[in-house]
């Protein structure tokens, strides 16, 4: 008797016995034969979905269970809804879950989850996009633009495009300003001021630094703080700062100038139709006065307001008699009505003085002309386009007095307004 029967019954048995146990949990022979050869080859199920391991489509996983109906259990599937078996560029993804049709899914150098042969930035992360212009940010020709608008073609794109309209690539002179938008020569610049020579406004001069904004650098501003092309009269000298005048004769309404005098002496009313100016000795005192109607003036400044009386009479024992002009802070109106008033009186000698004249009995009939101080140029400056009043006094006026005009005649009492336009 051979000495290894025994031991081979008892293997053969001993498999029996254990694919027994196996048998009942769903392990068939996948050729059909129950015979113990083929219980002996295909008996192993590990993962009890009724298909022997050796015959296992998807180890581990349940081969019965495929909801794309590809062959490929759903456990193993390399595309879920999708036929795992169609791959027809050989990168062992599936088409239907193909990244890069075409290309291999599986090479994707820079790491951006876009494989290599579909890469739009190569070497840059295709999935950052800030300007959202579809080229990835690692590429972009113009940052925070759309790098596919490009309306001249030059292959810069609009948002960053040195010369609309033009090939921002050519560029002869080497300036940096494209052919198409190049005036001058941008390499020569004597003056440093970043204007090329050729194209200097001003010569020497910072062509950067325009305070006024008249487009004239300010180092050849004619006008400073003034447009200097506007120049209306083509007098070569711009309007800001070409004084203009005008001259203001009195106030007159319905045929009565507004002129006139206030006393100290409490009898006697002033009278509005009583245009006689006579100032000094009169009624223990008496200041004269003057209205000018000013129009609405487009004037960034009143430069200087001069003041012409015409001197009607002069009665005095002195040789000379001084009269000082001043400013009135009482409305022109209240000063021109009828009655008497002491404040009036007071308010026509004081407060600020605009400047003074000394007279002769020779002076009669002459036009005295007093350039006002500068206080007079601001008042009438602040009173443009209503009243501006002054008062006279006679200072030296004890034993005398001076008048400008005895009644309603005509006499020349005007003030001439120099000032820029503005």
């Amino acid at each position: 008797m051979n000495p290894k029967a025994p031991q081979f019954m008892s293997h053969v048995t001993r498999s029996a016995i254990w694919l027994g146990l196996l048998l009942p949990l769903g392990c068939t022979s996948v050729g059909g034969d129950s015979g113990l050869d083929s219980v002996l080859c295909q008996g192993l199920d590990a993962d009890r979905d009724g298909v022997c391991d050796d015959e296992d489509v998807c180890p581990d996983g349940d081969d019965l269970l495929d909801a794309d109906a590809d062959s490929v259990p759903d456990a193993c599937d390399i595309c879920p809804d999708g036929d795992d078996t169609v791959d027809t560029d050989a990168d062992t993804v599936p088409d239907a879950c193909d990244v890069c049709e075409g290309g291999d899914d599986t090479l994707d150098a820079d790491a951006d989850t876009v494989p290599d042969a579909c890469d739009v930035c190569d070497g840059g992360d295709d999935t950052l996009d800030a300007d959202a212009d579809t080229v990835p940010d690692d590429c972009d020709v113009c940052e925070g633009g759309d790098d596919t608008l490009d309306a001249d073609a030059d292959t810069v794109p609009d948002g960053c495009d040195v010369c609309e309209g033009g090939d921002d690539t050519l560029d002869a002179d080497a300036d940096t300003v494209p052919d198409d938008c190049d005036v001058c020569d941008d390499t020569l610049d004597a003056d440093a001021d970043t204007v090329p020579d050729d194209c200097d406004v001003c010569d020497g001069g910072d062509d950067t630094l325009d305070a006024d904004a008249d487009t004239v650098p300010d180092d050849c501003d004619v006008c400073p703080d003034g447009d200097d092309l506007v120049d209306v009269n083509e007098n070569e000298i711009p309007d800001a700062c070409d004084p203009q005048e005008i001259a203001i004769d009195v106030k007159v309404v319905n045929g009565n100038h507004w002129r006139g005098w206030h006393v100290i002496d409490g009898s006697t009313d002033h009278d509005s139709d009583n245009d006689n100016t006579i100032t000094g000795d009169y009624r223990e005192g008496a200041n004269s006065y003057f209205v000018f109607a000013l129009p609405e003036l487009e004037a960034s400044e009143v430069v200087s307001v001069t003041l012409e009386l015409e001197l009607e009479s002069y009665s005095s024992n002195d040789a000379n008699e001084t009269f000082s002009i001043w400013d009135v802070s009482t409305p022109s109106a209240t000063v021109e009505a009828t009655g008497y008033d002491e404040s009036i009186y007071d308010d026509l000698m004081s407060g600020i003085e605009y400047g003074s004249d000394t007279v002769n009995s020779s002076d009669v009939g002459s036009i005295r002309s007093l350039e006002l101080s500068e206080d007079a140029a601001l008042d009438v400056e602040a009173a443009l386009g209503g009243d501006f009043t002054v008062g006279v006094h006679l200072d030296t006026g004890s034993s005398g007095w001076v008048r400008f005009s005895a009644s309603s005649e005509s006499r020349v009492h005007r003030i001439t307004v120099v000032y820029l336009p503005g």
